[in-house]
């Protein structure tokens, strides 16, 4: 199992980027253009780490005694990371 992020992440990223050049860009003065920088710089470091902390939460909840069992499926944390699951018979010996 292999936990991925998002595209849903970085389109978040993109859009605060974008919402602040554009605030940035009518700003009236220095001082309020720093201050829109600084808001979307912790904008964009508070939406990575709750989704760092959503998708691992979630990644170490999957129960893996089911997999072994053959009966588990698996949900992903879909707005902050994709799960990808990959099987593989083990070889005999």
């Amino acid at each position: 199992m292999t936990l991925k992020p998002s595209p849903l992440v970085y389109v978040g990223i993109v859009l605060i980027v974008l919402f602040a050049i554009n605030r940035v860009l009518k700003a009236p003065d220095e001082a309020g253009a720093l201050l829109i920088l600084d808001r979307s710089l912790t904008g964009v470091c508070v939406l990575v780490a709750v989704a760092i902390v959503v998708s691992q939460v979630w990644f170490h909840l999957i129960p893996i005694a089911d997999f072994m069992a053959g009966t588990a499926s698996v949900l992903s944390p879909f707005p902050f990371g994709f799960i990808d699951v990959a099987n593989t018979p083990l070889p005999v010996p």
